[in-house]
């Protein structure tokens, strides 16, 4: 059987997938500030947020597929490209945390700040605008974010990097809205 996708349907998807990705993240994130109380909490956080980095990533990558304007398109792959950085990155911290892998993670989330901005030089929609602006910036907080865990404060990190997911996780949602609500060709 073959499954014929129509005009918007992998926007959508996409759209949505980065939507619950980045709001699992966020979740997983804010869980780990609370506080845990036992190991098996931590790496179960620490799953979600790979989980989620990697839901961003493919979601990014099906809107890029989509995408008829290159220069959207290139935010897109460079948004899903970070996403999937930092899912990496956040897989190989769960047996050990290392240096390298904090800075790889930094490294996917700034590339998650640039992928929107760049695509926000083409867009149009105010709406998608904002939305494009609030992962940008929440991008950018994150990365501040593992920065500060980097030089060992933790506490300040993991509050940088929920606050910038959640903006990161209103952005994503604000524009899933928006292309599940748009017609397309095939449903105006």
């Amino acid at each position: 059987m073959v499954i014929v996708m129509t005009d918007g349907q992998l926007t959508i998807i996409g759209s949505w997938l980065d939507a619950i990705g980045q709001t699992l993240s966020a979740i997983a994130y804010t869980s780990l500030l609370r506080g845990v109380r036992r190991p098996e909490e931590e790496e179960l956080y620490q799953r979600m947020i790979v989980v989620g980095e990697g839901l961003q990533a493919v979601g990014n990558a099906l809107n890029a597929v989509e995408e008829e304007e290159p220069i959207g398109a290139i935010g897109d792959w460079v948004e899903a490209a970070g996403a999937a950085t930092s899912s990496y990155a956040n897989a190989r911290q769960i047996e050990q945390v290392t240096l390298e892998y904090q800075q790889l993670e930094v490294l996917g989330d700034a590339l998650q700040s640039l992928g929107p901005a760049i695509s926000n030089l083409v867009e149009e929609d105010s709406r998608f605008i904002v939305g494009n602006n609030l992962q940008t910036i929440g991008a950018a907080i994150e990365a501040t974010g593992g920065l500060f865990e980097i030089k060992s404060d933790e506490q300040k990190g993991l509050l940088l990097s929920s606050i910038g997911n959640w903006l990161q996780a209103a952005g994503a949602t604000l524009q899933a809205i928006i292309v599940t609500k748009e017609p397309t060709a095939d449903n105006s």
